[in-house]
């Protein structure tokens, strides 16, 4: 079901929904974004789209803020994500092998693949508290833009995404 959702969420993104005048489906999202002086918009599903600039040699990388959390006990989390491959054909599996298992060297965050609208995806996400502040968003925000930057210039060098 989890999955689902998450691929729910990477389709809506993919296939670009208009961007909403209002803000969030979560207005804990609206205040810290705005409180960080991050412009972003709204997609379809009430999620936070980003692009973080000023990467490497002047890149720049899109990023989700989930608005939907996931719970588990007294847990409440949320996904920040980013999209660092995309394609029409899978990676090989020895490419893909060797990034599951750089997967503990990420200080924050993890790698995942995923099959959406006929598409080849990397995915890197990092799960925070719900109720993340300002601190703690930034640095997902950061970790997430610069993984997925990262990805995407060591598997072609583009910065498409």
């Amino acid at each position: 079901m989890k999955t689902s959702v998450f691929v729910a969420l990477l389709v809506a993104a993919l296939i670009a929904a208009p961007a909403r005048a209002e803000g969030t489906n979560d207005a804990r999202i609206d205040a810290v974004l705005i409180g960080l002086g991050i412009k972003y918009q709204v997609d379809g599903d009430g999620d936070a789209k980003l692009v973080m600039g000023d990467l490497d040699k002047g890149r720049s990388q899109a990023l989700f803020i989930s608005s939907h959390t996931s719970i588990l006990g007294e847990y409440d989390s949320r996904k920040v994500w980013s999209v660092a491959y995309l394609s029409d054909t899978p990676l090989p599996d020895d490419k893909l092998r060797s990034m599951m298992e750089n997967n503990p060297k990420y200080k924050l965050g993890f790698l995942g693949i995923a099959k959406v609208n006929n598409k080849y995806a990397v995915i890197f996400t990092v799960q925070i508290p719900a109720n993340a502040d300002k601190k703690i968003m930034y640095a997902a925000i950061l970790a997430a833009a610069q993984t997925a930057d990262d990805i995407e210039q060591e598997l072609g060098d583009k910065d498409d995404l």
